[in-house]
């Protein structure tokens, strides 16, 4: 497996719940479809196992 494929495989809301234990910080913009991935980012921040956020 080459390193592009394993990258392109990758799913950063795999395992959410158990990864994301350490201070995060997401930053997410006002506007819906504005720019980047905004439901996205509510999902993660959601789905975090870390209370300081």
């Amino acid at each position: 497996m080459s390193f592009s494929s394993a990258a392109m495989g990758w799913d950063a809301f795999l395992n959410a719940e158990v990864l994301l234990t350490q201070p995060l910080l997401i930053v997410i913009g006002d506007k819906p479809d504005g720019f980047g991935a905004y439901r996205d980012g509510w999902e993660i921040y959601g789905r975090t196992a870390s209370m300081n956020k």
